[in-house]
């Protein structure tokens, strides 16, 4: 990557765009073969730095021999932020460049150009856009994939008017050519493994990358088929709201037989249409964290708030309680629901999970008896819930989802091990949601969802098997990307270690003196800069020893490196995903 200089970019202490003006010995592109270059420029007039004269000597030069190392140091601000946050593995070259090229701020002509090439850098606005990826990671801000030769790589996404612009970047690091290019201003080019973006509007239309043309160094960019470039970009402003279609292909035989690139995509929305992760629970109110304003509202009694997987989650009662959710006014043929669920028993005949029943029709997420996972989708009233392979257990958080596709119905379910999924061959029409949606309850049934739920997300899209695993460690993440388990059934203690009289005897349950699976669970959760504090409460039965213990597979369990007061266990949780389970034997 080459730095270019510019004066610096600051008018009375704040960022000012307008003084960052090229300097007189700042290079210029184009490459001979037509490629962008610089490809950012960064302050390097009159900038003072150390100097080697003695341990507390400066001086200010000028030069980019000044603005490369700003850069570098920004760059490496940005690498460390990415390790701080992706449990210290290092960001992919071709990762960090496309995120510095992004986030640069644009100057001299619209677009990149022969002499600031895509802007001044902004490492601050690099970093936040890291920080945007990590805190809703299935948004997919971020990603690095490997491109097989002959094949492409296709992704949807919602825009839904919270933004002025879509814009995509596209990066890779190219294999050095078989053979040298030789002679002044040649023009052949260097570019080994030629990439494409293209990007399809809901009505069609395809927007291509920014192109320069070398022949006229001076000209501002224009849209068109990049060939020259191991960098494109597509800037579409004031998109219609709607779904997109990124699509990244390639021309020829790609040397090596694939490609690894990065893309970054902003001012998207190809996350939830709709989201209630019920950590913001105020009066009866469930707001709509999905930002679209879906909020819902709980039922006067029988539901209330409960630790979840993420935060907080929701209990609901199997008598009463239930959440009324407003029209969603779905668009898209294509629809994903997901959710967290923790059932408190074995489950009356036909209780929803999610349900609607626009125009008449019957449509959402549902449980048959023996807690079988069924759905429904734009069913008449003579139809019954199909039934999947799949059954939840009791008394244990659970992943579950259903993806609608126009020829096929997908039901997931991860127990905590592994993904396991439930395919149904049928041809599906949409479903708008336009009236209103019932978590826990279908309106008319007798029969109400007695459980814990969390995380409830409604997609206008189909999430294919890795997207639905994104979805999944997300809501493992913080806490939440850490359980706990309620331990052993007591085998000596019974009846007595049925503590609330729930019919569930539970020895933790028993030592704890309250059951878990209750609004006031004895046992709270946080996470703090890497340490996982399960913090115990009524610690009152004598004769009892609570053994923590740790797992990131559910196989291998390991009581080791916890450290034990008497308010709870703490460990180290730093890794991608941790589970802690808690075992009570009597002293």
């Amino acid at each position: 990557m080459t730095v270019g200089a510019v004066s610096d970019a600051v008018s009375s202490g704040s960022r000012d765009l307008q003084q960052a003006n090229i300097t007189i010995f700042s290079s210029w592109g184009p490459t001979d073969d037509g490629r962008i270059k610089p490809d950012i420029v960064a302050n390097g007039d009159s900038l003072t730095s150390a100097d080697s004269s003695s341990d507390t000597s400066y001086l200010t030069l000028s030069g980019t021999s000044m603005s490369t190392p700003s850069a570098m140091g920004a760059a490496m601000l940005i690498q460390q932020r990415y390790a701080q946050i992706n449990s210290y593995k290092r960001m992919p070259s071709s990762l960090q460049k496309a995120l510095i090229l992004h986030s640069a701020d644009d100057l001299g002509n619209p677009g990149p150009d022969y002499s600031y090439g895509w802007g001044l850098m902004n490492a601050k606005a690099a970093v936040e856009l890291l920080d945007k990826h990590e805190a809703s990671p299935s948004l997919e801000h971020l990603s690095v994939i490997n491109l097989n030769d002959g094949s492409s790589h296709q992704r949807q996404f919602q825009w839904d008017g919270s933004s002025s612009e879509i814009r995509i970047t596209l990066c890779w690091t190219d294999p050095v050519p078989a053979s040298a290019i030789y002679g002044i201003d040649n023009p052949q080019s260097a570019l080994v493994n030629d990439l494409d973006i293209r990007l399809t509007s809901p009505t069609g239309e395809t927007t291509l990358p920014w192109i320069l043309d070398p022949t006229a160094p001076s000209a501002s960019a224009t849209r068109g088929d990049n060939t020259r470039d191991n960098v494109e970009q597509i800037i579409l402003n004031l998109p219609v709201a709607g779904n997109y279609t990124l699509s990244v292909n390639h021309k020829g035989t790609l040397t090596g037989g694939n490609q690894v690139c990065s893309i970054i995509i902003d001012g998207h929305k190809i996350g939830p249409h709709a989201q209630w992760e019920f950590d913001q629970i105020q009066d009866l109110n469930v707001a709509d964290t999905g930002g679209s304003h879906f909020d819902g509202t709980l039922s006067s009694s029988g539901a209330s708030p409960i630790q979840g997987m993420r935060g907080q989650g929701l209990y609901l009662d199997g008598i009463q309680g239930s959440v009324t959710i407003p029209p969603l006014n779905l668009v898209n043929p294509q629809t994903t629901l997901t959710a967290w669920v923790k059932l408190n028993r074995s489950q009356d005949p036909d209780v929803a999970i999610l349900y609607n029943g626009s125009n008449n029709l019957s449509s959402g997420l549902t449980i048959k008896n023996g807690n079988s996972l069924a759905y429904q989708w734009n069913a008449g009233a003579s139809d019954t819930a199909t039934l999947s392979s799949l059954t939840l257990p009791s008394e244990q958080w659970c992943f579950i989802a259903l993806v609608i596709h126009p020829t096929q119905t997908t039901l997931y379910l991860h127990d905590g091990t592994s993904m396991h999924s439930s395919i149904h061959q049928v041809n599906n029409s949409a479903s708008n949601f336009s009236d209103s949606s019932s978590i826990g309850w279908d309106g008319v049934s007798p029969y109400r969802l007695d459980a814990c739920l969390d995380e409830i997300r409604i997609y206008q899209r189909a999430l294919p098997p890795d997207e639905l695993l994104d979805v999944y460690y997300a809501g493992l993440s913080d806490v939440s990307r850490h359980a706990y388990d309620e331990g052993l059934v007591g085998e000596d203690l019974e009846p007595l270690a049925d503590a609330d009289g729930d019919g569930v005897s539970n020895l933790v349950e028993y030592v704890l003196g309250s059951s878990l699976t209750t609004p006031n669970s004895p046992i709270t959760t946080s996470y703090s800069e890497g340490l996982l504090t399960l913090n115990f409460t009524d610690m009152n039965r004598p004769g009892f020893i609570i053994i923590p213990e740790w797992s990131d597979d559910l196989i291998q369990w390991s009581s080791t490196g916890f450290i034990i007061s008497n308010e709870g266990a703490s460990i180290g949780a730093t890794g991608d995903q941790m589970f802690v389970r808690l075992r009570v034997t009597s002293q």
